[in-house]
């Protein structure tokens, strides 16, 4: 069985043993400041290349005067394209807010996966860390739980890609060719009814938005190899069209004084699936794993506690 690692302060280590829950946290409070905006280089050419057929075609049938784009430039394109994607993702922020809970996979019997990574355990710095390890199939039945039982629009354990973001649109089967013509053409002819181009244009969008742009980062962190649960939430006006299905709720913890938005998952779980927990380099590393096995005893969990010996010492 394959197994996923997920890296945590020792504080977040024993929190997670005593609650039985793992926190999603909203992606716009993650240390990548170019969390979700990545799918930009993918989805605004397509949207600036669409508004400038449309705009041609409109010009052509007189709906635009003849001078538009010596007016505006070819900037507008792209300008436009950026604002469609802005108002979406606002869309989704007020409605289904994308909530990531990271782990990294490391090859088994590999030193990564018998002592950790070394940039994470630098990331936690003179407090130290843990890394948890969790029996990967053991997540996937919690969250098919999950997003049975709750409001999401979906949750999903995903391989992050690091490269070739184009193949994560085809995977999800993405398509938002059309969508800037038919919004276009909207603004311009003020439809009554509801346009099915539109209409599907913007549910691959979300769909774009939700399941896509979660799984793009930089290739940058490409050695860490991460894997998330992405879960996006429905807040009240979005959980309305599932009434049989509870809610969780939104919380907040704080670092600095900023409010971090978070999410608790399988809080009905009775047990959380860890295989291990590696204790990272610290100066008081034994006795972290001592209080670990203390803390594991009176939740009543067997499992195993391990001291990482990569020699680093913060």
């Amino acid at each position: 069985m394959s197994s996923i690692f997920h890296y945590s302060s020792n504080e977040g280590a024993f929190g997670i043993i005593k609650s039985r829950r793992i926190f999603a946290t909203n992606y716009k409070y993650l240390n990548d400041l170019q969390e979700i905006e990545l799918v930009r280089e993918i989805l605004v050419p397509i949207f600036a290349r669409d508004f400038r057929d449309e705009a041609s075609e409109l010009i052509h049938q007189g709906k635009l005067k003849s001078d538009f784009l010596k007016e505006y430039g070819e900037r507008v394109f792209t300008d436009e394209g950026n604002r469609l994607l802005n108002v979406a993702i606002e869309i989704t922020d007020k409605t289904t807010p994308i909530f990531i809970a990271s782990f990294c996979r490391h090859e088994a019997e590999s030193e990564q996966w018998e002592h950790g990574l070394l940039s994470q355990w630098r990331g936690y710095g003179t407090y130290g860390g843990c890394a948890l390890e969790f029996d990967e199939e053991g997540i996937e039945k919690l969250i098919a739980v999950e997003k049975q039982d709750y409001a999401f629009s979906h949750v999903s354990l995903c391989d992050v890609q690091y490269d070739n973001y184009a193949k994560v649109f085809e995977e999800q089967e993405v398509n938002v060719e059309g969508l800037a013509r038919a919004t276009l053409q909207r603004l311009i002819n003020d439809p009554i009814e509801e346009d099915k181009s539109f209409a599907d244009g913007m549910r691959h969008l979300y769909g774009a938005i939700s399941l896509t742009a979660p799984r793009l980062k930089s290739a940058a962190f490409r050695e860490e190899r991460e894997v998330r649960i992405v879960a996006p939430c429905m807040r009240p006006a979005a959980a309305a069209e599932f009434p049989t299905r509870k809610r969780r709720p939104i919380l907040m913890r704080f670092r600095n004084g900023l409010p971090i938005p978070y999410i608790e998952l399988f809080v009905d779980a009775p047990q959380l699936p860890i295989k291990r927990i590696i204790v990272g380099p610290q100066r008081d590393q034994g006795k972290v794993a001592y209080a670990l096995e203390l803390a594991l005893e009176a939740a009543e969990m067997s499992v195993e506690v391990a001291l990482s010996d990569i020699s680093y010492l913060p």
